[in-house]
């Protein structure tokens, strides 16, 4: 068994493992690593797995009394992770039960407060009576901050503004991030008449 540990991750490598079956028998080797990341997440990848076996995967906590299978099929060249909740997603109410043929609204948040720029994808998870289902979640955190119309930037909104929110809805340009979210006044998602209405009368105002 092999370790290896820096900033970024640890690493724990089962380097053809024996499996013994008990009364000094053998049956096949397996060749494993865990990886650890800080932030809690874990890759868990096979390499070469020899010889028959009966075996489950899973994670548990460290007192054993809470615990999740993942699977029962181990497979040569797989690599499983395991991964925290996000921070950023939260639900409200984060519990609840859904009686049959009724409805319940529920209240997503992503909150990019303290995150870095980049793409972040996550799901929330789902308990039915038919198994469990997953909604995938994405959030884009941008580095640059907009205010509603004022699409160039110049801290002012005005006929200049217009001209560039004509030109993304024609095609003629494409926004960056800072400029869509500063020219979607309405927040529907897309640029159309309606948040050229909505500039007009900022700058009215």
């Amino acid at each position: 068994v092999y370790y290896y540990g820096d900033e970024e991750k640890f690493i724990v490598w089962f380097d053809q493992v024996i499996h013994w079956i008990g009364s000094g028998s053998t049956e096949g080797t397996y060749d494993f690593q865990f990886v650890i990341y800080p932030d809690g997440n874990i890759d868990l990848n096979y390499n070469t797995i020899i010889g028959n076996h009966t075996s489950t995967v899973g994670i548990q906590d460290a007192g054993g009394n809470n615990g999740m299978q993942v699977t029962s099929d181990i497979q040569a060249e797989l690599s499983l992770k395991f991964s925290q909740g996000p921070d950023w997603i939260s639900v409200t109410p984060s519990t609840g039960e859904v009686i049959a043929g009724s409805s319940e609204f529920l209240t997503v948040t992503a909150d990019a407060t303290g995150q870095e720029e980049g793409l972040y994808d996550g799901y929330l998870r789902l308990v039915t009576s038919g198994g469990n289902a997953g909604l995938p979640v994405s959030m884009l955190v941008s580095g640059s901050t907009s205010i509603p119309g004022d699409i160039n930037g110049d801290e002012s909104i005005n006929i200049q503004d217009i001209i560039i929110l004509i030109n993304f809805i024609l095609g003629t340009d494409d926004p960056d991030t800072g400029e869509f979210n500063a020219a979607d006044i309405n927040s529907d998602g897309v640029l159309n008449i309606q948040d050229i209405i909505l500039v007009v009368n900022l700058i009215l105002d």
